[in-house]
């Protein structure tokens, strides 16, 4: 699955235009994984796996700032001072959604923003095989999914999770910290705790959903 994703999106990134709003759009086109702006150094993008540059020139701060202003709000810079680094869930509508990071380094600020495709795919789209898909009905059992980061776990967690939850009467619990991609509905229960929000640890969540008796957990 990671060897074909990666072929997927291999090739060269043409940018339309300057500025972080149509570097945004080309990452999303080229279905980069991750779109990097700093202040002071060439905008780049992880697309099959591997960095690339998309920009020769640093991208200007003042435009970065307008960026930052419209995307996470007017108050960024005093959140930025305050914290030295802002976290926001990211949602282009039609096009994608993920997760945008503000921090600060020597050369000034960094915006990281993660992609994942708005939609999330079927198991067919995204290469699971059926195996897989079936092993989730089987009653009881352990599936581990693992693989090099940025590989595309989450995006196959959402695809076998909106597979799950399209059986009636089974309970689903979805114990994360940061889950990017869209929670997926269906007429099974889904029940979401969020890690650091709604329980302490993944280890607190896990003993607490014994008392829901959950079909499926997702870790």
């Amino acid at each position: 699955i990671q060897q074909s994703r990666r072929a997927q999106t291999r090739g060269t990134a043409v940018v339309q235009g300057s500025g972080p709003e149509n570097y945004l759009r080309t990452a999303i086109l080229h279905r980069a994984s991750d779109l990097i702006m700093s202040e002071g150094r060439r905008v780049l993008i992880r697309s099959g796996g591997q960095l690339r540059e998309l920009t020769q020139e640093p991208v200007a701060s003042k435009d970065l700032f307008d960026f930052l202003g419209k995307r996470i709000g007017p108050d960024v810079l005093t959140v930025l001072a305050e914290k030295k680094a802002v976290t926001r869930e990211f949602h282009e509508p039609g096009l994608a959604r993920g997760r945008i990071s503000v921090f600060r380094h020597f050369d000034g600020v960094c915006v990281t923003i993660r992609l994942h495709p708005e939609k999330v795919r079927d198991p067919e789209t995204s290469g699971i095989p059926n195996e897989l898909v079936r092993a989730l009905g089987q009653g009881k059992g352990l599936v581990m999914i693992t693989g090099d980061v940025r590989s595309g776990l989450t995006e196959t967690l959402a695809t076998l999770l909106s597979v799950a939850v399209q059986e009636p009467n089974r309970i689903v619990l979805v114990l994360d910290r940061d889950f990017e991609a869209l929670v997926p509905a269906g007429p099974a229960v889904l029940a979401r705790r969020k890690v650091g929000t709604d329980t302490a640890t993944y280890a607190t969540g896990l003993r607490t959903s014994t008392i829901e008796a959950p079909e499926v957990i997702f870790v």
